[in-house]
């Protein structure tokens, strides 16, 4: 560890990893990449201090002291032992050690951690004749320790304890919503911008005040750490006390200038208790001159009682009860629904958010959600909806769901065959999904001819639809009714309701349309395949990101390319790279002509912790490529559009009539033992018979076809080989 370079974990509630990637950045972090729950970035010992004191979304920020592999306990404790403990804190003082551990040599996080406290102290009474003290509470130092397999992670806890306490909350309420997760919350519903406007902030249901004061704090460009009195780094040997001063004066200048031009920020509540909290919190925050505190039912407040606002756009978000901190005699559901009219009749130009505690209870409030995000608040899993209120905005139930179509009896029984059908399907599938814990699949490709849609499965809680165009015999409203029937009974085999299912319509498409994005929402999901993570988009492309068909052509590459260069053309968003990568590739290329989706690939890798160093990505054309590359691979992987027509590079690809030619040129770029695996969806596919005087070729199709895509021969697959 050198101070120009730290490396630094901070971690963060689930489903906020991206907001803390863009917060680090926009602090000086580089190197930041996105993690399960959490964000590693590096920088000098600034950064690490700017983290603490500005984040408003991590948890903790950790500080690595030393990565390392370890196979079992003996190499884990000479491995500890052997770090120069004495460069961070002496015998004199105390410190305290916490470990994680999953899938390792180890199953107890307790004894990982006991073996660790043992080489540490070991490491004192050895050197210098005493072993230091274990204070659990407030130690002087706090470490922690992760174990996965056979990687091991030690760490400086920079924090000392959760940064969601910012020792202004003394007072609180049943149910209490964490000081990050409110942060995330107005992040997320745009307040920062609104606030910039002088748009003011109101919380009509406000507890202890935690949103009312955290949506202050950004109004005013407040550093959530400034309240704190203790962290995990004042006692460090390494700690530069000047440095650090210096960044606390710089917050504090900052502070007061922020505080000079707060818009108005309102609290309210009809709980007497929960208003007496509020201002306890609010004054120790030392905000008690810029928030007002109303007692008042919701429904008594309107923009009237705030002239001087009307016209201006503003934020109302809240944390409704879930249900616990009602009376028993009050209605859950009224009260959401109440709540929505009551948004919508007196702030019809604000932005509203909600944190409900799930998608069943957002929806009474209304409102036609602009966006639904899973949301931890704590260990408690909520759902974020964020509104835009207009006059015009009235929730409708999409025709859809099951539950609420008005259906005869003959859309029942259309309804009933699909179900059947899935039902057959599961069950036929069952043993293969279990037996290759396989969470995305195919359940239902147009098996019943007059119901024409793709039925795929994602983590065994979404569904992706995609509906074959009818063909233009068959009436418009017939055909709607049809694919209604579709989706209803998808909502009702998998008990989904109509936010976790995603409809798209495949018809052929012609010159540019290929490929084009066919929304704008910006929301991905993560899912697993063969222990891997990608991120997947279930409604911004006619694609999410991944081909479920090649499941078992992704796994034939990651055992093909053990000790090889690996390159993949037309590669989408990497996810044969990544499989290529895990199967220990020494070094893979990944081609393709648009930006977005190598970027996208770029997630996928640092999703599964592969550092970038011997992977790398082209931004290119794949003509343009092969005839200028100068490097031979030992594996490539070649699977591209039928068709394609883009602007930029003012030629159109034409899968049956360029094939040969592609494949020639990439066998200039091919080792003389290499292999090429050729794929194509395009159904009318046939190989040039003159690539026979150029390869060895076979066809291995059939084995590269999943149970669930079998049927439909979705796919054609060959192994080409130079003779």
């Amino acid at each position: 560890m050198t101070e120009k370079n730290i490396q630094y974990f901070a971690t963060c509630p689930r489903y906020l990893e991206p907001q803390l990637q863009e917060e680090l950045q926009s602090l000086g972090g580089t190197e930041v990449s996105v993690e399960s729950s959490g964000v590693r970035f590096s920088g000098p010992l600034i950064i690490g201090y700017r983290a603490y004191l500005w984040s408003r979304i991590a948890s903790r920020v950790l500080l690595l002291l030393k990565s390392f592999t370890a196979d079992n306990n003996e190499e884990l404790y000479q491995t500890l032992y052997n770090i120069p403990w004495d460069q961070h804190f002496s015998s004199r003082q105390t410190f305290a050690i916490d470990a994680e551990t999953k899938n390792t040599f180890i199953q107890h996080s307790h004894f990982a951690a006991l073996k660790a406290k043992d080489a540490i102290a070991d490491f004192f009474r050895d050197h210098f004749g005493k072993r230091p003290s274990v204070e659990k509470n407030q130690p002087d130092i706090r470490l922690r320790l992760f174990l996965k397999k056979n990687q091991a992670e030690i760490y400086l806890d920079f924090s000392g304890s959760s940064l969601h306490r910012r020792n202004y909350r003394l007072k609180r309420t049943l149910a209490p919503l964490r000081e990050n997760s409110a942060a995330a919350l107005l992040l997320k519903a745009g307040w920062r911008n609104i606030a910039e406007q002088g748009g003011s902030f109101i919380d009509p249901m406000c507890g202890s005040g935690t949103l009312a004061i955290e949506a202050a704090m950004i109004a005013a460009s407040i550093a959530p750490g400034l309240l704190r009195d203790h962290n995990g780094f004042q006692h460090w040997k390494q700690h530069q006390p000047k440095l650090w001063q210096e960044q606390l004066a710089l917050a504090k200048k900052q502070k007061a200038q922020g505080l000079q031009n707060l818009p108005l920020m309102i609290a309210s509540d009809i709980d007497q208790k929960a208003i007496n909290n509020c201002k306890e919190n609010i004054k120790t925050a030392g905000l008690e001159k810029y928030i007002q505190v109303v007692k008042s039912n919701f429904q008594q407040l309107s923009l009237d009682l705030f002239p001087q606002i009307k016209e201006k756009p503003g934020l109302i978000a809240t944390n409704p009860p879930y249900g616990e901190r009602l009376a028993k005699d009050q209605n859950l559901n009224e009260l959401y629904n109440h709540f929505g009219q009551w948004c919508k009749l007196h702030f019809a130009h604000y932005t509203l958010a909600v944190l409900a505690g799930n998608k069943e209870q957002a929806k009474y409030i209304g409102l036609r959600a602009k966006k639904v995000n899973a949301f931890y608040n704590g260990k408690i899993l909520c759902v974020l909806a964020l509104f835009e209120l207009n006059i015009e905005n009235q929730f409708q139930q999409k025709t859809f769901n099951w539950q609420n179509l008005e259906v005869g009896q003959d859309d029942t029984q259309g309804i009933q065959m699909v179900i059947n059908r899935i039902k057959k399907n599961r069950k036929q599938l069952k043993k293969y999904l279990g037996k290759n814990a396989i969470s995305c699949y195919r359940v239902y490709d147009a098996d019943i001819p007059q119901h024409a849609a793709a039925i795929d499965i994602y983590d065994h809680q979404y569904a992706v639809i995609a509906e074959y165009k009818p063909p233009s015999t068959i009436d418009e409203n017939k055909a709607a009714k049809r694919f209604a029937e579709i989706v209803a009974a998808v909502s009702k085999e998998f008990e989904l309701d109509e936010q976790h299912i995603f409809i798209k319509q495949r018809k052929q498409q012609k010159g540019k349309e290929q490929y084009q994005k066919v929304s704008n929402n910006e929301q991905f999901y993560v899912i697993k395949e063969n222990n891997l993570l990608f991120q997947v988009n279930f409604t911004d492309y006619l694609d999410t990101g991944i081909f479920l068909d090649h499941r078992i052509t992704r796994k034939k590459i990651s055992e093909l390319a053990k000790g090889k260069t690996f390159l993949n053309l037309f590669a989408y968003t990497c996810t044969a790279s990544v499989y290529a990568a895990h199967g220990g590739a020494v070094k893979t290329v990944s081609v393709d002509s648009s930006k977005k989706y190598l970027i996208w690939g770029q997630k996928n890798f640092e999703l599964n912790h592969f550092s970038l160093n011997q992977h790398h990505f082209r931004q290119k054309d794949y003509q343009l490529f092969l005839k200028n590359n100068q490097e031979k691979f030992d594996l490539i992987f070649i699977d591209p559009p039928t068709f394609s027509n883009k602007k930029d590079i003012q030629r159109i690809f034409d899968i049956q009539k360029d094939h040969s030619q592609l494949l020639q040129l990439a066998s200039h770029s091919l080792t003389s033992n290499g292999l090429i695996v050729f794929s194509t969806n395009f159904k009318k596919f046939k190989l040039d018979s003159q690539l026979e005087t150029i390869f060895q070729i076979e066809n291995i199709t059939e084995q590269t076809l999943p149970p669930d895509f079998a049927r439909s021969k979705i796919h054609q697959c060959w192994v080409l080989s130079l003779k």
